[in-house]
Formats: C-alpha cells, sequence, structure tokens
C-alpha cells in the first residue's frame, strides 16, 4: 500500500474531462478489487446523460482513513466543478467505505451532493473470519480487521453512541438502495466470500429504499444484466 501512495496512484479517476452536463457516477472497488471489475455496469451506462469516475485506493489501510481520503476528494472537486448532483455504486467493501465518505462530507460541509448511493454485496456485518486478525501469525491488512463484526469502525457507521442505542442514518437526501448475491457457496448461504447475514445486515436494510437479492457469486453479479437494469 505505501507503494501504491508514493506513486501518487491513489485517486478518483475520470475516463473523459468533465462534463457539466452529465450527472458523475462513481464506481467505488472493494478489498484488492480495481476498476476494470465494473466494465459491463459503465457498457450499461447512458452516457449521454452520465458521466464514469473511479476511485482508486490502496485497500489495505483503514477504513476509516480511507474513507477520509474518499470524502476530502469529493469535496475538492465539488469546489473545482460545482456539481449539484451525483450517484455512487460501490461493490464489496467499497460500500463501507462511501458511507464513511458520505457520513464525513455531509458532517464537514453541511451539505452532500450525493443523490443515489447503490451497494453492492457489501458485508454491512463485517466477517467473522476478520475476528482474529489483531493476534494473525502474519501482519494482516488494517482494513481487514476492520471487517471485524462490531469492530469500532462498522459501529460508527452505524451507531451514535457505543451501546449502539441509537441509530445513524444517511443524509435526508442520499436515496440508497442495496443489491447483494446468494450464489457461488454450497455451505452456509453466502456469495462465495460475503455471508447473507453480513450483506443483508439489518441497521443498513432498513435504511435502504430497495432490496435486490440474486443467485450471483460476488465478482461475478458485477457482470449481472440485472444488476445492470437496477442500476
Amino acid at each position: 500500500p505505501m507503494n501504491f501512495l508514493n506513486e501518487e496512484l491513489a485517486g478518483i479517476y475520470f475516463l473523459e474531462p468533465y462534463d457539466p452536463h452529465r450527472v458523475p457516477v462513481l464506481f467505488v472497488h472493494g478489498i484488492a478489487g480495481y476498476p476494470q471489475e465494473f466494465s459491463t455496469l459503465i457498457g450499461a451506462l447512458d452516457r449521454k446523460r452520465f458521466q464514469p469516475w473511479f476511485y482508486f485506493y490502496p485497500s489495505a489501510f483503514g477504513l476509516d482513513g480511507i474513507s477520509d481520503h474518499l470524502s476530502t476528494l469529493l469535496q475538492r472537486l465539488q469546489v473545482r466543478y460545482g456539481f449539484r448532483e451525483m450517484a455512487i455504486v460501490a461493490h464489496s467493501m467499497g460500500g463501507l467505505v462511501s458511507r464513511g465518505a458520505i457520513l464525513k462530507y455531509a458532517s464537514r460541509t453541511r451539505r452532500d451532493p450525493v443523490r443515489l448511493f447503490v451497494s453492492i454485496s457489501t458485508p454491512w456485518g463485517g466477517d467473522a473470519n476478520a475476528g482474529g486478525a489483531g493476534s494473525a501469525p502474519v501482519e494482516l491488512p488494517a482494513s481487514f480487521q476492520d471487517l471485524e463484526p462490531g469492530s469500532p469502525f462498522l459501529r460508527w457507521l452505524f451507531y451514535q453512541d457505543a451501546d449502539r442505542r441509537q441509530p445513524k442514518q444517511l443524509p435526508v437526501g442520499v436515496a440508497y438502495h442495496m443489491i447483494f448475491g446468494f450464489g457461488g457457496s454450497d455451505g452456509p448461504c453466502s456469495d462465495g466470500r460475503v455471508s447473507c447475514a453480513s450483506q443483508a445486515f439489518l441497521p443498513n436494510q432498513e435504511q435502504a429504499l430497495s432490496v435486490l437479492a440474486l443467485d450471483d457469486g460476488h465478482t461475478a453479479i458485477l457482470h449481472s444484466a440485472e444488476v445492470a437494469k437496477r442500476i
């Protein structure tokens, strides 16, 4: 991850010059992901109305720092270009990063240009396998440690207090939609990487305007015709 930063690769990338007449759609990948994973969704995007952006980042860093970085970049772009609305489509861990960035943006500026937020196969409830990350025989990415169920970052995403009694809502102007998969595993319900229980985490599901569950694997879902149609 340090090489990634030292080479100045982290940032928001455009496929073409900014167009004030088209709404930006930011795609955010998950851990060890990359922008090309969204090729099918980009191919289905109405390019006369929307312009695709990508957040490319070293996903081994802590999620609080990553979401802070994304929020800062969005603030800078909004000041530079003055866009009034945008959409975010995030896959896997990218959904956690995006929700964190949306919350921080609104808290810092008292406004938020994000009008639509779509998460795909996001481990909202964390990953039970991340529970022993701190004591693992080899050093694991900080982001993996943040995926431990009940981690400080996950609590911050959904609750106002440490006792989890006061739910934290997305900004009023954000329309949120959830998509997740249940294919790719012969064992307990999952998409082959993230459990259905984590993807359908109730505090997050309750804030969704729609929920779409598909028989697809964790990465294959990005190439689903149904997902492209819904987005």
